[in-house]
């Protein structure tokens, strides 16, 4: 609500600072407040506890800090007590006292009340976006928070942001052209575009990573209410084509697949291909300088599990058993050298190599421009009845999210459009080629 705003939290925070003559330091986690996410700030305020460099909290209401119990008294017997530090709530910036096994008490109750609170409040949210959903399926219905960029609510519906919507264009247009989302965070910060909610207005790359791979610029919004196990289906303003969408899906999933190697700046033939036995996790690759005992410096390479990485990095364990590595050069000259053989044996192979050269002399030189602008107008007809059937698909799509067609009559045109989209984009690679 608007008088629990994060402004207005930390406005009072500062006049409670002042009340009590005590520095203020700023503890903002924006949307992460909930228990199913890793809460950064929120661990690196227990670090600063236990380092002693802090020893007084406030918050506007303890269910802000905390939305289970059990991670209040947790919290409470940890670090609340084990390193002395005092908690302050409320505008009046009352002290949460722990002199007495009745304080502890009331602190404990008051907890799983304010946790009960939380479930009751979000429930209620929940059941009325559900109730809105239903009434309105199908519908371009605003159900809360910030709209996407590119858009706005107008009386609870979505509209479209001109000025927004022509940077979304942008973005769409100027990764296609660099395929870097460097390259158009620089274009919009640059322009003086500011983000949502980035810091200081400035972009960051996972935000329009997020933003390449929305199909609701498409014209289609999902939501998912996992409550009730359903999907719900809203037709929105398009901003940009749904061929434009999976051109840039296709190069976004490109770029990603070269990442996987953990932005490496070295070359490995294998690193790509490579999965661990034990836990499946890709192989990564590494190269590092050594120095001999008479100074000479030699590069060692490997290719190794990625898995304590991932572990690190997701909190996920995989329990991998593999400790051992392998010799980038030995492997490489390994592989490559029973791929030569497969190929030096291959009669299919040799004929097909054969056939290939031959049919390319045969072409008649004046015939290849003239063919080459033939195959160009047959790529932009095969390219407009890819968008054609993509939006055949949308539209149905919505028809059976509203109730207005058989969702398993649906189901079976959508399957043979879809059928015919593999078949149109399987020629058009072909001509392409």
């Amino acid at each position: 609500s608007d008088g629990n705003s994060l402004t207005v939290q930390s406005d009072i925070g500062q006049r409670v600072a002042e009340k009590l003559g005590l520095k203020f330091r700023h503890r903002d986690e924006g949307a992460r407040s909930s228990t199913i996410q890793y809460r950064e700030v929120l661990e690196t305020l227990k670090s600063d506890i236990e380092r002693g460099t802090v020893k007084n909290i406030w918050c506007l209401e303890r269910s802000r800090l905390f939305r289970e119990s059990t991670v209040a008294l947790l919290f409470r017997r940890d670090y609340l007590e084990k390193f002395g530090v005092r908690l302050f709530e409320g505008e009046a910036g009352t002290e949460v006292k722990f002199d007495s096994a009745n304080d502890m008490l009331i602190y404990d109750i008051l907890s799983r009340v304010q946790e009960y609170d939380n479930q009751t409040r979000a429930e209620r949210s929940q059941r009325g976006k559900i109730e809105r959903l239903r009434r309105g399926a199908g519908t371009n219905v605003f159900l809360g928070g910030t709209a996407l960029f590119g858009y706005k609510s107008v009386d609870k519906h979505w509209h479209i942001n001109e000025e927004e919507a022509d940077w979304v264009r942008k973005i769409f247009d100027h990764y296609e052209e660099t395929l870097s989302l460097r390259a158009v965070k620089t274009l919009l910060e640059n322009n003086g575009v500011e983000s949502r909610r980035g810091r200081f207005g400035l972009w960051n790359t996972a935000t329009l990573h997020n933003m390449l791979t929305n199909k609701t610029y498409t014209g289609i919004h999902e939501i998912y209410v996992k409550k009730i196990d359903q999907k719900f289906t809203l037709k929105v303003d398009k901003i940009i084509s749904v061929s434009q969408f999976n051109r840039v899906q296709k190069l976004v999933n490109r770029h990603n697949s070269r990442n996987n190697q953990g932005n490496q700046k070295h070359e490995s033939l294998l690193g790509e291909f490579l999965k661990c036995g034990s836990c499946s996790t890709k192989f990564g690759s590494e190269v590092k300088k050594r120095a001999r005992s008479d100074g000479t410096r030699f590069d060692t390479k490997k290719y190794f599990c990625m898995s304590k990485n991932y572990d690190w990095r997701d909190g996920h364990e995989r329990n991998c058993i593999n400790k051992k590595s392998l010799d980038m050069d030995a492997t490489d000259i390994a592989i490559s050298d029973r791929v030569k053989q497969v190929v030096s044996n291959s009669v299919l192979l040799k004929e097909q190599t054969k056939k290939e050269l031959l049919d390319k002399q045969s072409q008649v030189k004046a015939d290849v421009e003239a063919q080459r602008l033939r195959l160009e107008e047959k790529c932009q007809r095969i390219q407009r009845e890819i968008e054609n059937i993509e939006n055949q698909i949308v539209d149905l799509e919505v028809d059976a999210g509203l109730g207005k067609r058989d969702r398993n009559v649906v189901r079976k045109v959508i399957s043979r459009y879809e059928q015919a989209l593999e078949m149109q984009h399987k020629e058009y690679v072909s001509v392409e080629l």
